[in-house]
């Protein structure tokens, strides 16, 4: 029962609102057990949700394929989607107290566990799949507020702050100023090593791989070569399913397209000799090939 209870609240405050807008509510850290077990034989049990959850998925899919449906959530969709409420949690200031400030390490370190669990898309269906669910996810931000008064000033991340603090803006000269904090960004400001919660974020990124390489253009965390990645150019399907996410993801700008092809062909010079950098290394060449014609890529 209480799995079922956290799995709906999951896609009720953190499924749905990725794929729709809106203000994700962040829940109780999951933890590898839990997010692994959410998803065994399990659809969101709200009808009306559970529609919309999918409706908005197959919306995203048919933008770089013509289907006619997807199924539903996968289990590794649901642990993802655990994964990325750890990750955010990671850098909530609330998760620790002065005497406290290893808990951001320590689910750090469980979140990463958990996203070096969860399998390479089996198929090209799954990876789709993924992808639908995910596209949006670099698009997060954190709506930050700092308050100034003639006495005093505070700041609040992520939340809105007590009308105490703006009783009577102009005798007491209050002003607030609104800071959207981008995902990449969240760690600053936190007891975490800003490059560990990068590797995270990198590694949660690579499980969707047509998200990810979608995204290749991105300045931070810099794109990295993983088997999801690899896996997913492996054959002339994939190939064009990677090169069709990203046209949509970069808006056909030609600039994205440069950039995306120095961060692969970057990262494929990074992979060891052997298979994995020959198929990176293919792919690279075949896209810069395309990069012309990418718009018209299917």
């Amino acid at each position: 029962m209480e799995i079922a209870i956290r799995a709906e609240d999951l896609a009720r405050n953190i499924i749905a609102p990725l794929l729709l807008g809106g203000d994700l509510v962040l829940q109780r850290p999951f933890g590898p057990k839990l997010a692994l077990a959410l998803g065994e034989g399990r659809n969101v049990v709200d009808n009306e949700l559970g529609t919309t959850i999918d409706n908005a998925r197959l919306r995203v899919a048919r933008s770089v394929v013509a289907v006619d449906a997807l199924p539903p959530l996968s289990p590794p969709e649901w642990a993802l989607a655990a994964a990325l409420n750890d990750l955010l949690q990671v850098t909530n200031h609330e998760l620790s107290s002065f005497a406290t400030r290893g808990r951001h390490d320590d689910l750090l370190d469980v979140t990463h566990e958990l996203v070096e669990r969860i399998p390479p898309s089996r198929t090209l269906e799954e990876a789709v799949a993924r992808h639908a669910t995910f596209s949006r996810v670099l698009m997060l931000r954190r709506l930050d507020q700092h308050i100034s008064w003639w006495t005093g000033s505070e700041s609040f991340r992520g939340q809105s702050p007590p009308a105490r603090l703006l009783a009577w803006p102009g005798l007491r000269n209050v002003q607030v100023r609104t800071e959207p904090v981008n995902l990449v960004a969240m760690a600053a400001g936190t007891p975490l090593d800003e490059q560990r919660y990068l590797g995270l974020l990198d590694a949660f990124l690579s499980c969707s791989p047509l998200t990810d390489l979608a995204a290749a253009f991105r300045v931070t965390p810099a794109f990295v070569w993983t088997r999801h990645t690899v896996g997913i150019v492996s054959t002339v399907a994939g190939s064009n399913l990677a090169l069709r996410a990203l046209s949509v993801a970069a808006d056909d700008k030609p600039a994205a397209a440069t950039s995306a092809l120095k961060a692969l062909t970057r990262a494929a010079k990074q992979l060891p000799e052997g298979a994995a950098r020959e198929i990176a290394t293919q792919y690279v060449g075949w896209l810069d090939e395309a990069k012309e014609h990418w718009v018209d890529a299917s």
